[in-house]
């Protein structure tokens, strides 16, 4: 599961019917907090979130990072 920081859930918003059972029902507005997988963004990010993993440690092993991020 990877994360989506506070800033950015605007992007990601779902309506939400808050009790169907009502005459008039309240929809409601929600935000993901983790990265929805299935849409046209999820391979950059995935990628990303790899890379972003993978250069932590440079330090510790640089020879595994630059063969990794080829």
């Amino acid at each position: 599961m990877v994360l989506v920081n506070k800033e950015d859930r605007d992007a990601s918003q779902f309506m939400w019917i808050d009790d169907i059972s009502k005459k008039n029902p309240s929809i409601i507005v929600k935000r993901f907090a983790r990265v929805i997988f299935g849409v046209n963004a999820t391979p950059f990010l995935l990628n990303a979130t790899l890379k972003h993993h993978i250069s932590t440690y440079k330090g510790v092993d640089p020879e595994f990072v630059d063969k990794m991020l080829q």
